[in-house]
């Protein structure tokens, strides 16, 4: 740096203004050398970024859930409520060489002072996957649930939620 208050930089050969000066008039974009740090490691930062799976933020993954299960793969589920009719959906899909029988028994609920009290049920079991599809007529305006409990091999248990309003 030099007596006036600016330095020299060697790598892009420019005159610049004292760092102090640098922060208040915001001129770190006339160095060729510093714009192109800075270039570098927004172009890196998106590509490495861009490989990053983020579920969460995926509609498509909002109503599947990946347990940490041996024998259950996958469990889908889904309660919509249309007018006055509730459409249960939920199939529980087991792990290809390992699962030899998966039940699934879905408790279809209704929120009645402040508890949760089951109005239905339906189940299904199979050899590698079991599914329930059902529609329902809805009378009363509340929040309703499907609680899907899924066993599979007898021992291992998962149980989820989906939730709706009428």
């Amino acid at each position: 740096m030099s007596q006036s208050g600016h330095f020299y930089c060697y790598i892009c050969k420019t005159t610049k203004l004292s760092s102090r000066k640098l922060k208040r008039v915001g001129q770190v974009k006339r160095c060729r050398f510093l714009r192109g740090m800075m270039m570098s490691y927004l172009i890196v930062t998106l590509i490495y970024g861009m490989g990053a799976p983020v579920y969460a933020s995926s509609e498509s993954m909002q109503n599947v859930i990946i347990p940490f299960a041996e024998n259950i793969n996958s469990i889908h589920k889904r309660l919509f409520v249309s007018g006055s009719i509730a459409t249960i959906k939920a199939e529980a899909i087991g792990v290809i060489g390992t699962t030899k029988s998966i039940q699934m028994i879905v408790y279809f609920q209704r929120k009645t002072n402040g508890s949760w009290r089951t109005i239905k049920t339906y189940s299904d079991h199979g050899t590698s996957s079991c599914s329930v599809s059902a529609n329902y007529t809805l009378t009363m305006k509340r929040s309703y649930r499907i609680k899907v409990s899924v066993t599979a091999n007898g021992w291992e248990n998962e149980v989820v939620y989906a939730y709706a309003s009428y």
